[in-house]
Order: C-alpha cells, then structure tokens, then sequence
C-alpha cells in the first residue's frame, strides 16, 4: 500500500473513510522531503528552499561559481557544507510544479 496513505489513515485514526483519504491525496497532500546529505542539497535545483536542522531558512541561488545558499535578508553566502542537517524541503521549484 502506499505509505502517505496508511499515515493519513492512522492521523485520523478511522475517524473517516478510505474514501476520504483518496481525496486529500488527490488533492496534493504530501510530506515535506527530508534532505540528509550535502550531495541531496547539491541536487536540488536552484530557487528551492530549506530549513536547516537548527531552523535556519536558505535560499538556493545560482553564482559564477557555481549554486551557493544564503539566509533571506543576510548579505553572506555559504556552501551546501555550512547548513545543518538533516533539512526540510520547504520550496523545491521541481515539487512545485
């Protein structure tokens, strides 16, 4: 079975019909991808947005060097190397479709 499915079953705990739970899935219910190396970060596609594991939100943007990562509103960029992780897949451009 498809497991998003059986945990929205289990967070209603059979207060409602399989019925239902088709249809929040159909709707676009879905987890936040977890990221838990620097190469999944790496993979992202530029734009995407991550919270770090200490809360920290980053923006993916493209450089002359290559993509780099920055905190909104901060002037500094970082590598994939200086954000905690595990991270959260906030925004992925990719996801979004």
């Amino acid at each position: 079975m498809n497991t998003e499915r059986d945990e929205l079953f289990q967070l209603m705990l059979g207060r409602t019909t399989t019925k239902a739970v088709e249809r929040i899935l159909a709707a676009g219910y879905s987890r936040h991808k977890q990221v838990s190396t620097v190469a999944e970060l790496d993979a992202l596609p530029t734009e995407s947005l991550v919270r770090s594991e200490q809360g920290g939100v980053w923006h993916k943007e493209a450089s002359g060097s290559g993509c780099v990562w920055t905190e909104p509103g901060a002037q500094w960029w970082h590598w994939a190397t200086d954000i905690a992780l595990p991270a959260m897949v906030l925004y992925s451009p990719v996801v979004a479709k």
